[in-house]
């Protein structure tokens, strides 16, 4: 996993196919690791006295519209208690963690309210051909984008440092096999 700090629906509406699942079963194993890397640090914000959101999604992918970024699909309950914990607060801060993978690019953003002291944690596994493909497109904002199955609501966060989620980016990425710094 790479540290890089501060800085619709789940497909976009160019007509392309619906979100995948997540994981599939090639990168199962480095998924299982970003899940277990995100509870880890969500124990440790409650252990300092942070509120925490954890999410995990159904589905997540590339979305192409207007707003361009990632989409990810959560269960309704999660998607509530997300709308609950940001409906009152400002995100001022976010931290990216970053998995490239062969095909595939696990992100996990957390997202930080400082003076509520809550983190929402937010994992999200998109095709790399898909992300490559958006970066032109993407300019100085990159989007998170978060429904419930029923898509008939959405909750968007703006990033303002996209290039932490693109490999090659500001970013030095974990490949399979090569230890992180």
């Amino acid at each position: 996993m790479t540290d890089d700090s501060t800085g619709g629906p789940a497909e976009g509406a160019s007509g392309s196919e619906g979100p995948e699942p997540v994981p599939d079963a090639a990168t199962g194993n480095h998924w299982k690791q970003l899940v277990l890397e995100m509870e880890e640090m969500a124990d440790r914000h409650r252990s300092a006295g942070w509120a925490t959101t954890v999410l995990h999604p159904t589905a997540s992918g590339i979305v192409d519209d207007p707003e361009p970024g990632i989409g990810v699909v959560v269960s309704r309950e999660a998607f509530d208690a997300l709308d609950t914990t940001v409906s009152t607060r400002t995100v001022e801060e976010y931290e990216v963690l970053r998995a490239d993978l062969p095909g595939e690019i696990q992100i996990l953003t957390v997202l930080y309210t400082e003076d509520a002291e809550t983190a929402v944690f937010l994992p999200a596994a998109v095709d790399a051909d898909r992300l490559a493909d958006l970066r032109p497109r993407v300019g100085t904002r990159l989007y998170t984008h978060v429904t419930p199955p029923e898509e008939d609501a959405t909750i968007s966060f703006t990033h303002d440092d996209p290039a932490l989620f693109f490999p090659g980016g500001d970013a030095e990425s974990d490949e399979p096999g090569v230890d992180a710094p």
